[in-house]
């Protein structure tokens, strides 16, 4: 079991360590983690959460009206969150690199949900989707991408300093 998991301070009744186990006892040295990279993963739980509720359409769990409740109520932290990542990776490859890297990044995430999410099925995403819509601020929204998301480490954490 790695290390980060003896380090980290977790609330009572998080699934933060659960989650490291689950992705392969991966997890990052708290050091190496951008000083923003929650905006990095409120992008892509959105992505997750978008991608997965398209999967979900025909299912008896489609939960597209719940990820449009989400992506509204949380709008103004989804865009926030946005022009940060974009403002990270045009300052670490440049304003055309950057965007490409942008551009790559989307598609990863968009083919990485699109076989569906890797531990939650329909009915669960749809759980998870309607208790973020009624979420308040930011907080809970970092929070369960830490917890739903296999890790990544933000392609910002790697700029020379």
């Amino acid at each position: 079991m790695s290390t980060c998991l003896a380090k980290r301070r977790v609330r009572a009744g998080s699934l933060i360590a659960a989650v490291c186990v689950a992705t392969l006892g991966l997890a990052p040295p708290a050091a190496a983690l951008h000083a923003d990279a929650s905006a990095e993963r409120l992008q892509r739980l959105d992505a997750m959460l978008k991608v997965t509720a398209i999967r979900c359409e025909n299912t008896g769990d489609d939960f597209q009206a719940d990820y449009r409740t989400f992506s509204r109520v949380h709008r103004g932290d989804l865009d926030l969150a946005a022009r940060r990542v974009r403002a990270d990776y045009v300052h670490l490859y440049g304003v055309k690199n950057g965007v490409r890297a942008l551009d790559r990044l989307y598609g990863v995430m968009v083919n990485q949900y699109g076989a569906g999410h890797p531990w939650l099925n329909c009915a669960q995403l749809r759980q998870v989707t309607q208790g973020l819509a009624i979420a308040v601020g930011r907080d809970p929204l970092v929070e369960a991408a830490g917890q739903l998301l296999p890790y990544r480490q933000p392609a910002s954490a790697f700029a020379a300093h």
